[in-house]
Parts: C-alpha cells; structure tokens; sequence
C-alpha cells in the first residue's frame, strides 16, 4: 500500500496564495510615476514633430492639443 501525503484544505488555500502573490509579484511591471502637464505636453510634440511632413494638419492639431493641455494644467493649480 502506498501513502499518499495530503495537505488540509486551509494549507492547500495558503500555498495556493502564496504562489498567486509570487506569480503575480514576477509578472507586474511597476507602475511609471505620474508625468506632470509638462512632460505630456512635449511627449505629445514629440509625436507631432514625426507627422510634420507626411501629415501636417494632424501635426498641428497635436502641437494645438498639447498647448491646451499645458494651458488647462496650469489654469487648474
């Protein structure tokens, strides 16, 4: 006769945590620290200076939206 070794059903529930918290753990990039208006701002024309020559009225749109948004910001504090 083999013995078969088995855990309670609270250990399985623990073990079973804890793996979910080392898989989650290794998987989950960390969160980048919030940009300020500024940064989105010149990311946003940074993309709009790639659009400057194949798509210039797009391009503008984005530099426009970008000066809202800084605007907005600044409006807010």
């Amino acid at each position: 006769m083999t013995t078969i070794m088995t855990l309670a059903p609270s250990a399985t529930h623990f073990l079973f945590h804890r793996i979910r918290q080392a898989w989650h753990a290794a998987t989950t990039k960390p969160e980048p620290p919030p940009r300020s208006a500024a940064e989105e701002a010149a990311a946003v024309r940074d993309l709009a200076d790639t659009y400057r020559k194949s798509d210039p009225g797009f391009a503008s749109d984005l530099y426009a939206a970008a000066d809202r948004h800084e605007r907005d910001a600044e409006l807010a504090l």
